[in-house]
């Protein structure tokens, strides 16, 4: 039995210049702050998705979770970095060293059955997590969406060889 879609997600290719400033702002101070800004000079792809909820269940209501967000990501041939923007507050960072990871394509994974969306699920050594965890990267279904996804798993799978 299938579940319904929980959020309307829409993507769109771009840079650090083209992203939403605030996104790509908070990217290029992660990247200063870790000191890795060569990562930045070596991106092979960007994305940035809007996430709207379509309907909030007691426990998004509960958490306060936000009805919206943006996500803008910087993939490099070593690492998906990316910027989450709950609306109105300040985004944060995270980054995970593709050959430390795990990316998987959510629609391929058993839980799409019962919460259908689209993205990847990334495991791993999160931020600067002691321990491995899962974090999940909505992306819309449209064209720019697919195409950093199928980018994203090919650069993974590159980067651990």
């Amino acid at each position: 039995m299938g579940g319904k879609r929980m959020f309307e997600r829409t993507s769109r290719a771009c840079d650090l210049l083209r992203m939403t400033p605030e996104l790509a702002d908070a990217i290029k101070a992660w990247a200063e702050e870790e000191e890795r800004t060569e990562l930045l000079a070596d991106a092979v792809a960007g994305c940035e998705t809007a996430s709207r909820a379509l309907k909030r269940g007691l426990a998004a209501r509960m958490l306060n979770a936000p009805k919206e967000q943006l996500c803008g990501m910087v993939l490099t041939p070593t690492w998906l970095i990316w910027a989450t923007k709950p609306e109105d507050a300040r985004p944060f960072v995270v980054g995970v060293r593709l050959a430390d990871a795990e990316v998987k394509d959510y629609v391929k994974q058993p839980d799409f059955g019962l919460v259908p969306d689209n993205g990847v699920q990334v495991f791993g050594f999160i931020g600067h997590s002691s321990e491995r965890g899962t974090v999940f990267l909505g992306l819309g279904d449209d064209i720019d969406g697919q195409a950093f996804k199928e980018k994203l798993l090919a650069t993974w799978r590159a980067a651990r060889v």
